[in-house]
């Protein structure tokens, strides 16, 4: 979990939150895992396109919704548990359309869609 990985590597996890560590201590490089992100996100918008699903549900974790995030200009931003973000699959990929945190009443929106 992420607190066992800060109490086993405190200075690490600052340094890598921080963007001044290219990898998490023993893990790909941001780069490379952003790559294969955006490899999944763009076979996801695909697939949607293509089924033309009205809704669909992407379960994952943290680190890959950061990575959308970071990826749609949105920076980086700690993502908790039962929270991600509302979007849609359009000609140019998956948009991010705002912040939804289910442990909230009330999320912190992003306002209008970001093109991934």
């Amino acid at each position: 979990t992420r607190p066992e990985i800060e109490r086993r590597w405190p200075a690490d996890m600052k340094l890598f939150d921080s963007g001044q560590l290219p990898a998490a201590p023993g893990g790909e490089t941001r780069v490379d895992f952003d790559v294969r992100v955006r490899a999944a996100a763009d076979l996801i918008a695909g697939l949607i396109r293509r089924h033309g699903s009205p809704r669909t549900l992407i379960v994952t974790h943290g680190g890959v919704i950061r990575s959308l995030a970071r990826q749609a200009g949105l920076g980086e931003r700690h993502v908790p548990n039962l929270a991600g973000y509302t979007g849609a699959a359009g000609p140019q990929g998956l948009r991010l359309h705002g912040l939804l945190d289910l442990r909230e009443p009330r999320s912190d929106d992003v306002t209008g869609p970001v093109a991934l």
